[in-house]
């Protein structure tokens, strides 16, 4: 078991014929013999599947244990959940902002599908292999679908859903509920990861609920010296008693994008102002001679030999495929590349991990186990060698469908083509000096 929550409980399982793994959920034992709680977690297998996103978990397959009792098998993140990573002291700000840049672009993406997730907060964000460019949100076991009429409500009128500590005002009162939640919610969390302390904090649930829902909470300013004021009035304004006073989440994905990219920088104002979403920052972009060319699909196979060549390609590869990630919202073909290549990636992972343990038992054993041990590292060789194989068209795909998009790039992906392009006229000449 790797987890329970308030539907159900988590498993580590093995993928019997791929050996992968998959994170199960099944419903807990004492709720599975009310309907209402089957059919919420049917709602958040019909929820999953409509998500393909990177900062999403992925649903691999619903369906029903031998014994009768539903199961969700999602992808398997193994790291730990935001809310650990943040228990004892704030994260630096530029790690922040990564983050929250990821979730606002992640709820763009959901909020955009008609998908509102309603449980927002730092334990249902896992943080895979504490890496911070790789958060993942989970648990959309109180998602609501806001076009979905023939489903059945699952929510009775006046009945507070989320958590406390994040709950929204139109939440506390168990009234209609938005996408402005969800943004609310990004607002606590924000405050949490730039102060290490959520907006409000009180002794007990009724007088936290009762504090979104009355008491102004503090400027972010307050507790982090370093925020600028764009940012503090933003996230300020994300906290919002009104739903209709909250920037919409991909006002906000555009606004975090735009600065943690660094192509834009937030203006300073010459005297506090109220802050106008519509009025964000602007710099003046100049197109750069280079932004003419395309990488080349081989990229990888053409670059320098040397340790400094390869680093470099590998970095221009990086970049591309931060561009698809950016752009995946709109471009399906990109999302199920991504899948793909984050999948290899995952199996790449393990196999370095049981080829580093296989090691180990070599320098330890006895002659009667060298030959088994011998040949599981030949397996794992191979299996290497596969991996690399598929993943090599995956990578030149995306570099084709990426470069589809460089005539009409702006913002954030004309910088990094940009960036690309200083890296391949630098790769150009350390291959003519080699």
């Amino acid at each position: 078991m790797l987890g329970a929550g308030g539907m159900g409980e988590v498993y580590l399982a093995k993928h019997i014929a791929l050996g992968m793994k998959r994170a199960v959920k099944v419903l807990r034992t004492d709720l599975r013999a009310r309907q209402e709680s089957r059919d919420r977690f049917s709602r958040e297998a019909q929820v999953l599947a409509r998500l393909q996103h990177n900062s999403i978990v992925q649903l691999i397959e619903f369906g029903a244990l031998d014994n009768g009792w539903p199961f969700l098998a999602m992808e398997y993140i193994e790291g730990p959940g935001l809310d650990e990573l943040v228990a004892f002291e704030a994260l630096p700000m530029a790690s922040a902002l990564v983050v929250l840049e990821q979730l606002a672009v992640a709820l763009q993406y959901a909020h955009s599908l008609g998908v509102i997730h309603r449980d927002l907060k730092p334990s249902n964000i896992l943080v895979r292999s504490g890496d911070l460019r790789q958060v993942k949100v989970i648990d959309f076991g109180l998602a609501r679908l806001v076009d979905t009429d023939t489903l059945k409500k699952l929510t009775a009128d006046g009945q507070p859903l989320g958590s406390p500590a994040y709950m929204a005002p139109e939440q506390v009162d168990g009234g209609e509920v938005s996408a402005a939640a969800d943004v609310y919610a990004l607002g606590g969390i924000a405050y949490m990861l730039l102060s290490g302390k959520p907006p409000f904090e009180r002794k007990t649930s009724i007088q936290l609920m009762a504090a979104h829902k009355s008491d102004e909470p503090p400027r972010i300013s307050s507790r982090c010296a370093e925020i600028s004021e764009f940012l503090d009035s933003l996230f300020y304004a994300c906290l919002a008693k009104d739903p209709a006073q909250r920037p919409a989440s991909d006002e906000l994905a555009s606004h975090l994008s735009r600065i943690t990219r660094g192509t834009e920088l937030p203006r300073r104002p010459s005297a506090p102002a109220p802050l106008q979403l519509d009025d964000g920052p602007r710099v003046e972009v100049v197109a750069s001679p280079w932004a003419t060319r395309s990488v080349p699909t081989e990229i990888l196979e053409t670059a320098p030999p040397d340790g400094a060549g390869a680093a470099l390609a590998n970095q221009i590869i990086a970049m591309i495929g931060e561009i698809a990630n950016y752009l995946s919202t709109s471009d399906p073909e990109l999302t199920s590349l991504l899948r793909l290549e984050a999948s290899i990636r995952e199996q790449l992972s393990d196999v370095e991990r049981d080829s580093a343990a296989v090691n180990l038992q070599l320098e330890q054993s006895s002659a009667m186990t060298v030959a088994r041990l011998t040949q599981q590292q030949r397996e794992l060789i191979e299996r290497r060698r596969t991996l690399h194989a598929q993943q090599k068209p995956l990578q030149k795909r995306m570099i084709e469908v990426v470069e589809t998009h460089r005539r009409y790039a702006d913002g954030p992906v004309k910088f990094l083509f940009e960036q690309i392009d200083r890296a391949l006229e630098h790769l150009d000449d350390m291959r003519s000096k080699s």
